[in-house]
């Protein structure tokens, strides 16, 4: 059971991965994508609009369609309603779009409002440059077809594969050697999630794939993975997935701890990582004195910007900070956290736990001391130390 399937099946014995298509090959009509997607509701709508707009400036990023000029992609927009809204969009020649760009200066003071056939003519830019900026427009209106057509055709989010996949970060963050998944792609099913959207088909798959990538891991690494927990435990760290990767830029895959200030000083020997761990961790416990949530956030973020605290990646101890806010110390504080700072921590933590039972003893071997003269309480513990010395 080194994958731990059979654990998931006992939480939930009737779970089934839904039925999806395979593919998807059906360019839309004009007609038929605004009927598609007039029947979405204003959230859903919206989450298109963003992810429209990410893979577009994605695009614009990548490809760097606007080197040569004074502008960068800003938002694209498109009428549902062209050409019977007023005023409608408008290029900035007056035609009125049912596709607008919004361009921004690059000094950020003006805006520019055109639609696909002029960029050579207001830009300046090549022929070849405007039919690559329209060929990139096609790819992504092609994949928010998709998304239409998924919906239209009664597919919702497909909630039993993420949970499957939430299973396997889970799993995921427990392993001694974690495999490296694709942080957009589960960012990408989070936000879908939120407003009950289908996802590509491809996503689907992607999942699929990266569910036994983990299993395959799983069962490479054997036995070391301990133990699953409780389905308690999973079950909030599912919720937390789905709200952390659209909160934050960091997670329990992360593997930037230290800020490049921390590294130099770690390299220096400075601090020790022990050292800095301690720290951590007694300034976490301070706040516990405090009462007011956001009093507790200003404190901290005012200890982040000295030293020793600068020595960690400032998206690392934000995370954290809300991790302790939600958690304390409990499993799920730990279980969220990458492997590194989750074992550097409890390491710190089961050192202080133990500082206590160290001076118990000294106490008590004080205690006998006391009863041997003081000329020879030297001498004695001189022969206890070779004695052990001799043991060892």
């Amino acid at each position: 059971m080194a994958d731990y399937l059979e654990t998931y099946l006992t939480w939930y014995p009737n779970s089934k991965i839904e039925h999806y298509p395979q593919d998807f090959h059906t360019t839309l009509s004009s007609d038929a994508r605004s009927q598609y997607y007039q029947a979405l509701d204003l959230n859903q709508q919206q989450q298109l609009e963003l992810h429209r707009k990410y893979e577009l400036r994605s695009k614009f990023t990548t490809f760097d369609y606007l080197k040569d000029t004074q502008w960068q992609f800003d938002e694209y927009r498109v009428d549902y309603n062209y050409p019977k809204s007023e005023p409608g969009l408008r290029c900035k020649c007056g035609k009125k779009l049912k596709y607008q760009f919004v361009l921004i200066s690059k000094n950020k003071q003006k805006k520019m409002y055109l639609g696909m056939q002029h960029f050579s003519d207001h830009l300046g830019v090549s022929q070849k440059v405007a039919n690559e900026i329209k060929k990139g427009l096609s790819q992504v209106d092609f994949g928010i077809d998709e998304i239409l057509w998924l919906h239209h055709q009664k597919y919702q989010f497909p909630n039993e594969l993420w949970r499957r996949y939430c299973f396997a970060h889970y799993r995921n963050s427990l392993m001694k050697q974690p495999v490296k998944l694709n942080r957009q792609l589960l960012k990408r099913l989070a936000s879908f999630r939120q407003v009950d959207l289908p996802i590509y088909t491809v996503d689907f798959q992607l999942v699929l794939r990266e569910i036994a990538l983990v299993n395959k891991q799983l069962r490479v690494e054997g036995n070391q993975l301990k133990q699953i927990y409780q389905r308690e435990h999973f079950e909030a760290f599912a919720q937390d997935l789905a709200q952390d990767i659209l909160t934050f830029d960091f997670n329990y895959d992360s593997k930037r701890i230290f800020s490049a200030q921390g590294k130099k000083y770690l390299k220096n020997h400075s601090f020790t990582r022990e050292q800095l761990m301690s720290e951590l961790i007694e300034r976490l416990r301070q706040l516990d004195g405090f009462e007011d949530i956001s009093q507790k956030r200003t404190i901290f973020h005012t200890q982040t910007l000295h030293l020793p605290l600068a020595m960690f990646d400032e998206n690392c101890l934000a995370y954290a900070l809300e991790k302790y806010l939600q958690y304390g110390f409990r499993l799920n504080f730990f279980i969220s956290l990458p492997r590194s700072l989750r074992m550097a921590m409890q390491k710190a933590l089961k050192a202080q736990k133990a500082i206590p039972t160290v001076q118990s003893y000294a106490q008590e071997l004080q205690v006998h001391l006391n009863q041997i003269p003081k000329g020879y309480q030297k001498m004695v513990l001189e022969s206890l130390l070779r004695d052990l010395a001799a043991k060892n």
